[in-house]
């Protein structure tokens, strides 16, 4: 689920993925505000990120009434690229100091460490895909020697 108002926080839907997370003066913010929150009700079941981690199923209440979820911290850490400025403001304009993340806050829910098997699922999608593309596809090389890939048929 993608909320831009400014009642919610993080809520977004990344694409890209960094292995490593980026611990900076955001990420300390939203883990001050999220040891602050209080759990909702579930809502919708559980949701996993693009990357194979998992939330807890239900929406935080920061002190400041704004709505997050469990994934907060991880959009920051391993998919910076993809959260919007304005999110990023919103996470500067918090105010419960800075805390640093422990390593469960750092390593929730990385697919290959708490799923290996999706991981190879996922990696094996990827080369069937690759394959059926190439099996219908074909490189030509004209004069200028620049290749270009075409679809057969």
């Amino acid at each position: 689920m993608i909320a831009e108002e400014d009642t919610h926080i993080l809520f977004i839907e990344p694409k890209k993925w960094n292995k490593e997370p980026v611990i900076d003066g955001y990420t300390r913010r939203m883990v001050a505000a999220v040891r602050l929150a209080k759990k909702g009700g579930y809502y919708m079941g559980y949701h996993t990120c693009y990357c194979g981690a998992e939330d807890g199923a239900c929406d935080l209440f920061l002190p400041n009434g704004q709505i997050t979820n469990s994934l907060a911290l991880h959009y920051l850490m391993y998919h910076r690229e993809d959260v919007p400025a304005y999110e990023i403001y919103k996470v500067s304009k918090l105010e419960y100091g800075e805390e640093e993340p422990t390593q469960k806050e750092k390593y929730p829910g990385i697919i290959k460490e708490r799923y290996p098997e999706k991981e190879a699922k996922r990696e094996k999608e990827q080369i069937i895909q690759n394959q059926s593309f190439l099996e219908t596809s074909h490189v030509s090389y004209p004069a200028d020697g620049i290749g270009k890939i075409r679809r057969r048929g």
